[in-house]
């Protein structure tokens, strides 16, 4: 029966329709909707599996990102799992609060080499995973609100807030735009979060189906 809700699970299959499958299926769907609790979710969009999408494109908790400078002067790295800037206030906010945290702000905004700074300066240490999980829920709330008042629906939601958090709130809808890299457009980035969310929303579902304590 473990073989057969896996096969629902990931969309395969077809399972015959008997009065034992449909009973099975009930009771997966009840213990799985038990061991989602405590999962948040915003609007039907499941955090875990969203920040698992982020972290395939951008990162880890550790990671600087490449030093640049946006169309208004402000220039530092990306930070950790989702690479929220540097001279981001809020970003600032929690890493000037202590003295290490000052210091990595001050070694970035110098412009240090990307390869001195990992090693002197160990970011999860000081700008913790739940800090930067923190952040991300409440910027994410944020972006879904905008995408949903830009009369975003189903998917398009998700790949809109990928381009919000790629270009910031101002971003163009499916533009062209790319980053210094020039590997993704704000409309790749958001087509490629999409697959990586799905993808993840499915594993997730198969770590709360082997959590199940019958």
């Amino acid at each position: 029966m473990i073989a057969l809700a896996l096969i629902s699970g990931l969309g395969g299959l077809n399972i015959v329709n008997s009065p034992e499958a449909a009973a099975f299926f009930e009771w997966t769907g009840e213990k799985i909707e038990e061991a989602r609790e405590g999962n948040e979710s915003y609007k039907d969009i499941n955090f875990e599996a969203l920040a698992a999408a982020y972290g395939t494109i951008e990162g880890n908790y550790s990671s600087y990102g490449s030093y640049v400078c946006d169309r208004d002067g402000n220039c530092g790295r990306g930070l950790g799992r989702y690479q929220y800037m540097s001279y981001r206030q809020d970003v600032r906010k929690l890493l000037s609060a202590t003295k290490k945290g000052r210091s990595i702000l001050a070694a970035v905004d110098a412009g240090m080499g990307l390869n001195e700074l990992s090693s002197s300066h160990p970011l999860d240490k000081v700008f913790t995973p739940k800090q930067q999980d923190e952040l991300f829920r409440g910027a994410q709330k944020r972006n879904i609100e905008q995408a949903i008042a830009e009369g975003m629906e189903g998917d398009r939601i998700i790949e809109r807030i990928g381009q919000i958090h790629f270009g910031g709130p101002g971003s163009t809808i499916d533009g062209g735009a790319s980053d210094i890299h020039n590997r993704l457009s704000l409309k790749t980035y958001g087509k490629k979060l999409k697959q990586n969310y799905f993808l993840h929303c499915r594993r997730v579902d198969l770590i709360f189906f082997f959590s199940i304590k019958t």
